[in-house]
């Protein structure tokens, strides 16, 4: 699928006038050359008369409403002159397109920034390092958490800015929890007894049924180790050394956690197909809309699609893992411009761009979290949040997210590692014995990386 953008002048005049009751307007200043998203930051006027229009091809994967994209590349084309022309990717399908592309010799001019494709589009040298612009503009970037930036950087060099910034959370049916005779999970988390003992609790106490009417409890999380990392992590493993020179996979806490994770499955906390063998938001969501999961591990940006006519829902953090801490995943999003392109330039003031006026559009429409920790108490923010969200689970969430840690060659090494997992979480091998081989076979493709 491919949009063209921008939207018309009168089309655009009328999807402004519906954001943040029509008190959106553009303001004749410069994009903010700082991370202040949150606060104060606005397009610019219309391009000057003269000024080169250019138009950006980009691949990426977006999240969120489409009218909300459709207002950033709208205001972007205001303040810069640029057009985007966006060709929806899917997620799964980006990294193999753009290797393609490039060895074809006809990539586009960005595409999707994520640590899961950053660190081997890095590696490859694929990708314009910014670092020379932020440098010379003295661009700082000590307002965005470390992740942000991290998410779109390899080796010490910033391909990047980020216009999203996401905390993984339990969001819940309050409904389904009241329906098991279990308090609040939120309650439970200010009166500080939000344990993994607790978590435990209401996954074996609320799983019920079969069937049509089955309904389960806490949904295991995304088949992808860039998500299931954080659950090692919670018991004092990881998947690769800090070097990345590693595959740590199989090691004595790493184990625990792979047991953990599969335990969703094995005790029928969550579906054995729904978000496995099958698309994690498309099955998940209904389920969770009809009453049939209670705790839905899921970021902001999919939270628009909740059913408020049938839900009640609340949020709460991960739980206090064994480590002692709660640890939270957490991640940015960007695009990253390929090597190659003639408009570097407009590209850098893109990014300065989507990463304040932008990710100020993204907060309003449930598109993102705030990038920086500043943003967390903002007027922008604070009024952008629906009357069941709760900043203080927010917060706590930036306090403990620990940004992903993956290098070169990740999607190959993952299909490995959940074609093993799978070997645990559906009780044909143990976790020692399925990781112990994923390791090696991960290890050799790490290894061709080094």
């Amino acid at each position: 699928m491919q949009t063209q953008y921008p939207i018309s002048r009168r089309a655009f005049l009328r999807g402004m006038a519906t954001v943040a009751g029509g008190s959106v307007l553009l303001a004749a200043c410069a994009v903010p050359a700082a991370p202040v998203a949150t606060e104060g930051a606005t397009a610019s006027s219309a391009p000057s008369a003269g000024k080169e229009e250019i138009t950006l091809e980009a691949w990426t994967d977006l999240t969120g409403d489409p009218e909300m994209w459709a207002q950033v590349w709208a205001e972007l084309k205001e303040a810069t002159g640029v057009t985007m022309n966006v060709t929806t990717t899917p997620f799964s399908d980006v990294e193999t397109k753009v290797l393609t592309s490039v060895a074809g010799g006809q990539p586009p001019n960005l595409t999707m920034g994520h640590p899961m494709m950053t660190s081997t589009f890095g590696y490859k040298k694929l990708l314009v390092d910014f670092n020379p612009y932020i440098e010379k503009e003295q661009y700082d970037l000590s307002g965005f958490f470390p992740g942000a930036v991290k998410a779109l950087s390899y080796g010490g060099k910033t391909y990047g800015l980020p216009w999203s910034y996401n905390f993984l959370l339990y969001y819940y049916n309050k409904h389904v929890i009241e329906a098991a005779g279990l308090e609040d999970p939120y309650e439970v988390w200010k009166a500080g007894n939000w344990n993994l003992d607790t978590f435990i609790k209401y996954g074996d106490e609320i799983a019920q049924g079969e069937g049509d009417s089955q309904v389960f409890s806490i949904t295991e999380p995304p088949h992808t180790a860039r998500v299931q990392l954080s659950f090692l992590r919670g018991f004092g493993g990881e998947i690769w050394s800090e070097d990345l020179k590693q595959v740590v996979i199989n090691s004595p806490e790493s184990l625990q956690g792979w047991d953990f994770l599969a335990d969703h499955i094995r005790k029928d906390w969550s579906p054995a197909a729904a978000g496995r063998d099958q698309n994690y938001q498309t099955t998940m969501t209904p389920l969770f809309n009809n009453g049939r999961i209670a705790l839905y591990l899921n970021i902001r940006s999919f939270s628009s699609t909740f059913d408020l006519n049938l839900i009640d829902p609340g949020m709460v953090p991960y739980p206090v893992w064994p480590v002692g801490k709660s640890i939270t995943r957490s991640v940015g999003e960007g695009m990253v411009a390929l090597e190659g392109t003639e408009h570097v330039d407009a590209i850098w003031e893109c990014n300065k761009f989507w990463s304040t006026r932008g990710h100020q559009i993204l907060l309003e429409n449930l598109g993102s979290n705030p990038s920086g920790p500043a943003g967390l108490d903002s007027d922008v923010w604070v009024k952008a949040l629906q009357p069941w969200e709760k900043n203080d689970v927010y917060k706590f969430a930036a306090e403990t997210g620990i940004p992903d840690n993956l290098p070169p060659g990740f999607n190959e090494q993952d299909k490995i590692c959940q074609a093993f997992y799978d070997e645990i979480a559906l009780g044909k091998r143990s976790a020692q014995e399925a990781m112990t081989d994923a390791q090696m076979k991960m290890q050799e493709v790490l290894d061709e990386y080094a």
